[in-house]
């Protein structure tokens, strides 16, 4: 065992290959709950049924950032998803963040309606 495997306590104490609440979201440590398992079904009923939006919440460590990241990596590569995982956020943040990820940069001083874009990029998308 590395001298960094016995510095982390992750791997040190429980065995584990590293950390499971780290900034990665390893998918090897996700073990759906049936709150997650209700969640992904919630998700996957919202892609298919053309909504435009659908939001997850849950308190803060309750794995919701590693399930949504799983969800969005088994997607088909056809499908257009953003996902922002922030607390606290103004709405005019929200929608840059998801512009952003939607390849439309916009500085946070950018006085573009962000709503009608986002709205425009969504029905072009559909």
């Amino acid at each position: 065992m590395t001298s960094t495997a016995l510095s982390d306590p992750w791997t040190a104490t429980l065995g584990l290959s590293g950390n499971p609440f780290g900034p990665d979201d390893d998918a090897s440590f996700f073990f759906p709950s049936d709150q997650h398992l209700r969640a992904i079904e919630f998700l996957g009923r919202t892609l298919w049924s053309g909504a435009r939006l659908g939001v997850i919440t849950a308190p803060q460590g309750c794995g919701k950032s590693l399930l949504i990241s799983r969800f969005l990596a088994e997607l088909d590569e056809r499908v257009v998803a953003a996902a922002v995982s922030r607390e606290h956020i103004s709405a005019r943040d929200f929608l840059l963040q998801v512009l952003e990820q939607f390849g439309i940069p916009l500085g946070p001083d950018d006085k573009t309606d962000r709503r009608r874009l986002a709205e425009r990029f969504l029905e072009h998308q559909a």
